[in-house]
């Protein structure tokens, strides 16, 4: 009031901002979507669990191949020192009396020797693939192993049916790698994610602006 002298009041803006939850079908979206992203993760599990199991089948599967080659190449190389050294025996035999010079003698020891080093470095290899096969059978020993009346069979023959089979297989590598269980199951995890961003969005936040004089 200018007559009592009291100063008039200058006048000022008030700006504020308030967030309130968009109450859209009460939490019943956002339940139904948590709900269905488990499902989803659940079915996604089971896929996890059914490539773990696949995987350890074919690992063994491996292993079991693998063990089977390295005894047919064992048997060979073993069979191919003896040979070596009965050859050694029957040249010393010769240069001792004088049929042959003495460095036939040399070649044959030395391609003996070489026998011998193959041979071990593939039993080294042989035992490697018996641990390895123990471990994808989870057996503490190689006797577990044996006690588990593993007998393993000859190489598969390579016929021109089963070359042309394999090349066939590549083919339909693709297709095959869409169906693995890792793949549905990541598969399903991306659906899983979709929906719980849909119920994330359902339950957005609007911004109200209010002005006001006092």
């Amino acid at each position: 009031n200018e007559a009592s002298g009291t100063p008039r009041q200058t006048t000022a803006g008030l700006r504020f901002a308030i967030r309130v939850p968009l109450l859209r079908n009460a939490g019943g979206v956002q339940n139904a979507s948590a709900l269905k992203a488990r499902e989803i993760e659940r079915d996604a599990s089971l896929e996890d669990l059914l490539q773990t199991s696949g995987q350890a089948v074919l690992n063994v599967v491996q292993a079991y191949w693998e063990l089977a080659s390295r005894l047919s190449r064992a048997a060979i190389l073993r069979e191919s020192e003896r040979r070596a050294s009965d050859l050694v025996a029957e040249i010393e035999k010769l240069v001792a009396a004088d049929q042959i010079p003495g460095a036939e003698l040399d070649l044959a020891q030395a391609s003996a020797g070489e026998k011998r080093a193959g041979r071990i470095a593939e039993e080294q290899a042989l035992q490697a693939a018996w641990n390895l096969l123990g471990r994808q059978l989870q057996a503490d020993t190689l006797d577990d192993v044996l006690n588990a009346a593993l007998v393993t069979e000859d190489l598969p023959e390579v016929t021109q049916i089963a070359a042309g089979f394999a090349q066939r297989m590549q083919g339909q590598q693709r297709n095959a790698l869409e169906r693995r269980a890792d793949v549905r199951a990541a598969r399903l995890r991306e659906r899983a994610a979709h929906t719980q961003v849909l119920a994330a969005e359902d339950a957005g936040m609007t911004v109200v602006i209010a002005t006001g004089r006092p």
